[in-house]
């Protein structure tokens, strides 16, 4: 069916014009260090806010009932979620924790005892173990997952919980194509933009589920670890590029300027449309992977080695660990307990010592 522009005229105002120019006094450096920064827009954020919404309910719902008594929303952006966890625990203290100015000045905009804090995840501490560590869609800006997550872990209190969820999304259509364009989208199929830009955007944000699993597994009492993909329904001229404009085309917003910026929309745009077409009734469906870990601290505050330390002449008792399907769990002397697939979860029987 052909499309039309006509709902998208006013949607995507200035992208390009926004950009266009590089600001008096940004160098060459600092303008490769510019698309690191975390410009957030929190108008174009919350465009979408049902979809983004959603994951956030479904993750807070997996945390268990006890009251954490102090919990930190991590990325909390505008608030949105950090809200949701204030109203679950109304006497428990909620902090939110945000590295944008602009999201944490909407998230101060609203009424509430929820404390707003402006720190980076990767350099934050808490100033007191928390009960919760709430995470939803956020961790995936933060690299070294495999120090970053044992770490989280380790500022827990006793039988607290830390629940993320993160987007699977680096080989969706829409993220493969802008890696594709910048890397051969300028004059003649030369790169655009900085190499440092190109190399964030290239950059792997998550581990392999299974990866997650067995990073902490070892701290846990508890695990889950599960995908979910959503088949998201959404409107409007561009849809699929007001929805990247948000989020993962930020870098790239922030990191070109002038005719590079122009020239890369101008070959995105068209990409977006042939990989999410918009349908007879006016909807574009772009199907989106995420996923969710939820791990619970042992209520002594002890790491739980002894899963991975059996015996197994002294077998004397079974705990039971969650698992997603497609999972493995590993040990020490190699067993391997496959989930079956059949099952959106299956409970696997671990066993240790006395």
């Amino acid at each position: 069916m052909p499309r039309s522009d006509a709902g998208g005229a006013g949607e995507i105002p200035a992208l390009a014009g926004r950009f266009r120019l590089r600001p008096p006094g940004i160098s060459a450096m600092s303008e490769e260090k510019e698309a690191f920064a975390a410009r957030w827009d929190p108008n174009r954020y919350a465009r979408f806010s049902d979809h983004r919404r959603r994951a956030a309910v479904e993750l807070l719902a997996r945390v268990p009932p006890e009251d954490p008594g102090l919990a930190f929303d991590l990325g909390c952006g505008a608030g949105d979620a950090t809200r949701l966890v204030a109203r679950r625990w109304p006497s428990a203290v909620v902090r939110g924790v945000d590295s944008s100015p602009d999201m944490l000045a909407r998230a101060r905009s609203e009424d509430s005892a929820i404390e707003w804090i402006e720190a980076d995840i990767e350099k934050w501490t808490p100033d007191s173990p928390p009960g919760l560590v709430f995470a939803n869609a956020s961790l995936h800006w933060v690299e070294g997952h495999e120090a970053l997550f044992p770490r989280l872990m380790g500022f827990l209190a006793p039988g607290g919980t830390l629940a993320a969820q993160m987007p699977l999304s680096r080989n969706l259509p829409s993220h493969v194509a802008v890696r594709e364009i910048l890397d051969s989208g300028g004059p003649g199929g030369t790169p655009l933009g900085p190499r440092a830009l190109r190399r964030e955007v290239a950059r792997r944000r998550t581990l392999d589920p299974a990866d997650y699993f067995d990073l902490v597994a070892p701290l846990a009492a508890s695990l889950d670890v599960w995908e979910t993909e959503y088949i998201q329904v959404l409107r409007g001229g561009d849809p699929v590029l007001e929805w990247m404009s948000a989020t993962g085309l930020r870098p790239v917003l922030n990191g070109l300027f002038g005719d590079d910026l122009s020239r890369f929309l101008d070959a995105y745009r068209p990409a977006l449309r042939a990989a999410y077409p918009r349908r007879r009734d006016g909807t574009t469906l772009y199907p989106f992977r995420r996923l969710f870990i939820q791990e619970a601290l042992h209520r002594r505050g002890r790491v739980l080695n002894s899963f991975f330390r059996v015996r197994p002449r002294r077998r004397r008792s079974v705990s039971l660990i969650k698992v997603s399907a497609g999972c493995i769990l590993k040990r020490e002397e190699t067993c391997r307990f496959p989930c079956p697939r059949s099952k959106s979860l299956s409970e696997i029987p671990v066993p240790r010592t006395k």
